[in-house]
């Protein structure tokens, strides 16, 4: 099975079993909701990136949702990260998080059936989302080069928060 180090992205071959998860850049992120942070968004988004390492945690080896699924690819945590940075406030203690089986990281909102946002991050600098809401859907793939989110995602989430 193969695993990647944060650190240089190659790969190291190991069982799941025999991984420590303490000293990892997954611990990390884990370990982030912590006491150093000093106003409310700080804390907020620190356990925001506490889900990205507990759901990373989960899926840190190939194979970890069945055969043929993907472990999460440090490219993708680190875009997550960079997602996390530009959310409103408001927006990050609804936020359920979750790696797909390709080793997507996933953010999602759905304060009812007809409300929904989900934004999926890549290791190919592609940023998917989709958004449904009464008055309509709207859905696509992205650049994201890390310096903001694209326009269309953030006109998405406007909408969604209403």
């Amino acid at each position: 099975m193969s695993h990647y180090d944060a650190s240089s992205t190659t790969a190291i071959y190991a069982t799941c079993d025999s991984l420590s998860y303490s000293g990892s850049w997954i611990g990390l992120l884990e370990g982030s909701n912590n006491e150093r942070t000093t106003s409310g968004s700080d804390a907020l988004r620190g356990t925001l990136i506490g889900k990205v390492g507990a759901a990373a945690r989960d899926a840190f080896c190939d194979g970890w949702d069945g055969p043929g699924s993907f472990a999460v690819r440090p490219e993708s945590l680190a875009r997550a990260l960079q997602v996390v940075s530009f959310l409103p406030v408001e927006m990050l203690a609804s936020a359920d998080v979750s790696i797909t089986p390709s080793g997507t990281v996933s953010f999602d909102w759905d304060s009812d059936p007809q409300n929904q946002l989900s934004i999926m991050l890549t290791a190919n600098n592609t940023i998917s989302y989709a958004a449904y809401r009464p008055q309509g859907r709207t859905h696509g793939a992205l650049d994201f080069q890390y310096l903001e989110l694209p326009e269309e995602i953030t006109y998405a989430i406007r909408k969604w928060r209403g």
